[in-house]
């Protein structure tokens, strides 16, 4: 009879162990996605930051780019204002040769 009571007592152990490393797993597993969630939260946010960069650097961009327009109309107007300057200061040292002459 000593035996029959001993199988049932290792049976108890057995159950009680195969329950805390399941207890143990369903824990490590419940950290894992904790971890999981957490690192996933900061891609989230990562990934927000950078969606707003990006429209922020969009909208610099077509800023600078009308800049730049802005700048070569410019510069094509001092351009023929130099052009022309030229020019008149060409024609009075011709004419102060004229009346040196």
């Amino acid at each position: 009879m000593d035996l029959g009571f001993q199988n049932v007592q290792g049976g108890a152990d057995d159950q009680e162990e195969n329950s805390a490393d399941a207890h143990r797993k369903r824990s490590d597993v419940q950290r894992d996605i904790i971890m999981q969630e957490s690192d996933y939260r900061k891609k989230l946010t990562k990934k927000t930051e950078i969606e707003a960069e990006i429209r922020k650097m969009k909208k610099d961009e077509e800023r600078i780019r009308i800049e730049i327009g802005e700048k070569r109309e410019a510069l094509e107007k001092l351009n023929y204002e130099i052009l022309q300057m030229e020019a008149e200061m060409t024609r009075l040292k011709k004419k102060l040769n004229l009346i040196k002459g």
